[in-house]
């Protein structure tokens, strides 16, 4: 197989962001309330709660969001904020405080009624003051209490009326473990003071009839790095399929990320092309091969030895950015050529 030096590449112009932006709704969200702690609930309400009434009964608020079906594995959580809507309070300025919960809990059917300050009858699954799911699982300790950490992860002054936001290092790292274990993301207890009267405020539920008015939890996060092969390659004139395969991962940095190509038709030119985005579905050619990148911008780098080195450098605009990669060799010949499986270059931290 003869192969030669790189000699030409035409400009790739891609504008990406380093980093990516999304924003949750709420997966559940719920309100135990200590006044009446066996049956008390609001898991299909279109409230929830924290804060005292004007009998000193405890109400806390539990709210979830499924970070790691948004969010790629692997991924770095550079911030994160919790945003929630007041509905109603007759409390002064209060600072709310977040805390992580560490065990499981439910939302069911139950409502609550009138202004929902007072617990509806739980449906089996909703959690309570002393159940986490209505009626097989309790809490270690009434409230919530030895399920949630006592250390707040973020605290914010919640006033009469609009939006507030929750955001700190601890609650980033609330959602970068989230992320990584999804097993044990069981959301926060939202909660304010409970020594005095009449501290409650109720927010809007994830079942608010308005949406700008349900909660939110945005995620500015850094992809991981990734290759993913995609298709099968073609024999042409060879014995054998070409193939690509990638040296290490597509980080920023990694000066020795290489690509390697094998197989194919004997004696053929081979040339790797990097394309800015996937062609989907791929493109037939004929004689079995496919193409796999969008031919609207594209880089081809003619190799030596089988690989061409595709040192990463430590540029963090490059984060984010995925190419399709596909190597080709031309058949002299049997004037045919062959295509190789494409890999789906994310690179990342």
């Amino acid at each position: 197989m003869r192969i030669h030096s790189l000699v030409a590449a035409t400009a790739l112009v891609v504008s990406l962001s380093a980093q990516t932006q999304v924003v949750l709704g709420a997966a559940q969200d719920n309100t135990i309330y200590s006044g009446d702690p066996v049956t008390g609930s609001n898991g299909a309400g279109d409230r929830f709660f924290c804060g005292t009434d004007l009998g000193l009964l405890n109400r806390r608020g539990l709210i979830a969001f499924d970070v790691a079906a948004a969010v790629p594995p692997g991924s770095t959580i550079v911030s994160a904020r919790l945003e929630l809507s007041v509905a109603q309070t007759r409390s002064t300025n209060r600072a709310c405080t977040v805390h992580r919960v560490t065990s499981d809990w439910g939302e069911a059917g139950s409502v609550a009624g009138s202004g929902q300050g007072g617990g509806g009858i739980a449906m089996p699954g909703d959690a309570t003051w002393d159940y986490a799911f209505w009626p097989t699982t309790t809490w270690l300790v009434a409230g919530g209490g030895g399920d949630f950490l006592a250390t707040a992860s973020a605290s914010t002054v919640v006033g009469f009326t609009g939006r507030f936001a929750w955001s700190s290092a601890q609650l980033t790292a609330d959602v970068q473990a989230m992320l990584d274990t999804p097993g044990s993301n069981f959301g926060w207890l939202l909660r304010t003071d409970e020594t005095v009267i009449s501290t409650a405020r109720a927010f809007h539920s994830r079942e608010a009839l308005v949406a700008a008015n349900r909660p939110s939890l945005t995620i500015n996060y850094l992809p991981a790095a990734s290759v993913t092969s995609v298709g099968a390659g073609c024999t042409g004139g060879g014995p054998s399929p070409l193939t690509l395969t990638a040296t290490g991962l597509p980080q920023v940095p990694n000066p020795a990320f290489a690509l390697d190509v094998a197989g194919g038709p004997i004696g053929g030119l081979m040339a790797i092309n990097l394309f800015a985005l996937q062609q989907n579905p791929p493109l037939p050619v004929g004689g079995g091969c496919e193409v796999y990148g969008d031919f609207a911008t594209f880089i081809i780098g003619f190799t030596v030895g089988g690989t061409l080195p595709f040192g990463i450098p430590n540029n963090t605009a490059f984060i984010g950015i995925e190419l399709t990669t596909q190597g080709v060799a031309l058949d002299f010949a049997n004037l045919t050529f062959a295509t190789s499986n494409g890999l789906v270059l994310r690179l990342g931290t």
